[in-house]
């Protein structure tokens, strides 16, 4: 599979987190989805100047029925309980909140889910 990105926009805020733990989060989060993806489905990321990024994908098999218990249509969820999640999911949380970031996720009405991760950000 190949991944196409592109950058636009001025950067508004700088991340204050470790840099290696946040590189390692977004790296399995994006290979984590990756894995639990059905070939042929959109992959969207989104990421905002104020340290919000967002990846929206549609799961198949046991990880979307897993995902749907965790955040119905338009609830946001915490992710308390790691057993629900793949184990890629569940390390980038562990390396996000150790950098003062935050993984949530979020059910769409179309079946889709977004997981939202908050950087550690500064805005001066």
């Amino acid at each position: 599979r190949a991944i196409a990105a592109e950058r636009s926009g001025a950067a508004h805020a700088s991340c204050t987190g470790d840099p290696e733990h946040l590189y390692y989060a977004l790296r399995n989060l994006v290979a984590g989805v990756v894995r639990e993806m059905p070939p042929g489905q959109p992959l969207v990321i989104d990421a905002s100047a104020n340290g919000v990024v967002r990846i929206a994908f549609t799961a198949g098999g046991t990880t979307a029925a897993r995902l749907r218990t965790l955040a119905g249509p338009g609830d946001a969820e915490t992710l308390h309980d790691p057993t629900l999640l793949p184990l890629s999911f569940t390390l980038a949380r562990g390396a996000l909140e150790r950098s003062g970031g935050e993984l949530t996720i979020t059910g769409e009405p179309t079946g889709a889910t977004t997981l939202v991760v908050r950087l550690p950000v500064s805005t001066m």
